[in-house]
């Protein structure tokens, strides 16, 4: 692995990735669960997988549609 940073990394600096691997609709029911992430970190959401969609709200379909 290569990474290439925007400032001076100090030796034995804590470095974090997101791996954001893909989800596919195939994808076992438990696949949260199978990709977990224990990072420990405070604002980690949680998993190594690409965020979930988002279900739509009710009405946003509508207010989307004033917007325009």
């Amino acid at each position: 692995m290569y990474i290439d940073s925007i400032r001076t990394i100090e030796p034995g600096e804590e470095l974090t990735y997101d791996y954001q691997i893909q989800r596919e609709a195939d994808d076992p029911p438990d696949i949260d669960a199978l990709f977990a992430c224990r990072c420990g970190f405070e604002r980690c959401r949680g998993s190594m997988l690409w965020p979930a969609p988002r279900a739509p709200q009710p009405g946003s379909e509508e207010r989307r549609s004033r917007r325009r």
